[in-house]
């Protein structure tokens, strides 16, 4: 049975220009008001943002890890294919990921649910990733 094609007149979800997203290889370089190294507060805030992020099985693989000694973010530079951000932005921020968090305690990612639910996915997450390094390093970088 042949469908006919149809033709949808769809509003686009978010607008590229207003998200600053633009076809260019890398940002462009901060303005001269923006130099400034952010507040411990700022960076807090920043972080505690991230952090809200989803994960699967709410492992949250993830770690931040802020740069600000000069010296450490030149040496960061030059394995960093010598780009310009790694020691001009007014911040720096690592992002890691631990493969393996599934492996750690991973009863400490539900201690909170009712036991039922906590049980019944403290259980999938061993089957779930075992033997997967793909999936593993895929749910890391998520």
């Amino acid at each position: 049975m042949a469908v006919a094609a149809q033709s949808f007149d769809v509003e686009p979800v978010f607008d590229v220009e207003l998200l600053g997203i633009q076809k260019q290889p890398s940002p462009p370089p901060a303005p001269a008001d923006v130099a400034e190294p952010p507040q411990d507060a700022e960076v807090t805030r920043l972080i505690e943002a991230a952090m809200q992020s989803p994960t699967s099985f709410n492992i949250q693989h993830w770690r931040f890890v802020v740069v600000r000694d000069p010296e450490l973010r030149k040496q960061i530079r030059a394995v960093g294919n010598d780009q310009a951000q790694m020691t001009d932005a007014s911040l720096l921020v690592l992002f890691t990921a631990d493969k393996d968090a599934w492996k750690k305690s991973p009863e400490r990612y539900w201690e909170n649910a009712p036991e039922e639910v906590a049980d019944l996915l403290v259980n999938w997450m061993g089957p779930f990733h075992e033997g997967r390094e793909w999936l593993q390093r895929d749910e890391a970088e998520r």
